[in-house]
């Protein structure tokens, strides 16, 4: 046996340390002791909390490399394409799109010196979606198959920062009626503490944001507030995806007696979709003035506007707020409901449902909540 070390094995070495190179910048090197996945490299992905120091986060992401000679691709026939075109097997397709964690792609172009990196999911989301896993997509017996990476993901500070947009969470826990959350806490019987004004507000902006709330016109809250109302936002605008929560005022905390395994009640589910108007009560000192929201209600229909989504700072309790939120939420339910519009007050444990079903939002204001009362999911 001649111990000699192939043209081929010199290229991947080259390439394989141009890249760590390059990654280490970002993150920590992760790797498996056996190549047995089918992933060459991990990278635990680091962000700067100091000039001389950085703190590993919640994501972590892996890459396959490959390399393209120069006598393979050439720099003419590079620059001319707008793809690079890899043969892959099909059962490593599958497993790096089913992968809890993102897998990359990462094409070293020698002629151009450059890598290219693209998200495998991307990839075969454009190529084939789910379809994928289905028996008629590729022929019987077919081994491998071609995928095409845009040149556009050349390697750059650009193409880095946007794989901080991935987190790694667990979903092995209980999940919300086959929904994983990432966490254990029951959607439906969490209450968390009063918010800082601004963190409310901010808070409830990025709800509306991830359901496509599109604001048209804000509104100066003295159109539903007399003096000294504390603060709040107010806004026209129509959102794209449906709106849903559930109020706790209907939602058993304790079990029933009448089945085998305990019942549950849960509040109907409530829902607002189209044009709307948004108020963020966000330091709730007093109630909306009745006779504000009478001169305000045919303003709204006449722009079509029959639903309020409307959000308050406060625990539906026997807190500071005592008795008071009773008269609040009869208050803007009756008064705008007596003209045909929908209003359901939003308090805190009625957010709490938003919050956690959102996992994106929820672990992206995590650090800032204290929850007043916690349930985990069953």
């Amino acid at each position: 046996m001649k111990l000699l070390i192939s043209e081929h094995d010199d290229f991947e070495s080259r390439y394989v340390l141009k890249f760590k190179t390059e990654a280490q910048k970002y993150g920590l090197f992760v790797s498996y002791e056996k190549d047995r996945a089918a992933i060459d490299i991990g990278l635990h992905l680091t962000e700067k909390v100091e000039p001389n120091y950085r703190k590993p986060t919640q994501s972590r992401i892996w890459f396959q490399l490959k390399g393209k000679h120069k006598d393979t691709l050439p720099l003419r026939q590079y620059e001319k394409s707008e793809t690079i075109d890899l043969s892959i097997s099909i059962e490593q397709l599958k497993f790096w799109y089913a992968s809890p964690e993102a897998v990359y792609l990462a094409v070293y172009v020698e002629s151009a010196d450059v890598f290219v990196i693209e998200d495998v999911r991307d990839i075969v989301l454009r190529q084939w979606g789910e379809r994928l896993f289905e028996e008629g997509t590729f022929k019987v017996g077919q081994e491998s198959t071609t995928i095409r990476l845009r040149k556009s993901n050349e390697s750059c500070p650009e193409i880095w920062e946007r794989m901080y947009f991935h987190s790694s969470i667990r979903i092995d826990g209980p999940s919300y009626k086959g929904r994983p959350l990432g966490h254990r806490l029951d959607p439906l019987r969490c209450i968390p503490e009063k918010f800082e004004p601004d963190d409310f507000e901010n808070l409830v902006l990025r709800l509306l944001e991830v359901h496509d709330f599109r604001e048209k016109e804000a509104m100066a809250p003295e159109v539903l507030f007399s003096n000294n109302y504390g603060r709040a936002k107010i806004m026209k605008g129509v959102l794209l995806q449906t709106y849903e929560w559930r109020s706790q005022l209907g939602t058993f905390f304790g079990f029933s007696d009448e089945v085998e395994h305990g019942l549950r009640g849960e509040s109907k589910l409530e829902s607002a979709q189209g044009k709307c108007l948004v108020v963020v009560h966000s330091n709730s000192v007093i109630e909306p003035d009745p006779d504000a929201i009478d001169r305000l209600s045919p303003q709204l229909l006449e722009e079509e506007i029959k639903n309020v989504l409307f959000f308050v700072n406060r625990d539906f309790g026997k807190d500071e707020f005592g008795l008071r939120s009773l008269s609040y939420l009869g208050n803007i339910s009756r008064n705008f409901g007596k003209h045909g519009i929908d209003c359901s007050p939003q308090f805190l444990g009625d957010l709490a449902f938003n919050i956690l079903i959102a996992t994106n939002v929820y672990l992206e204001f995590r650090g800032i909540i204290r929850w007043k009362i916690i349930n985990y999911l069953l």
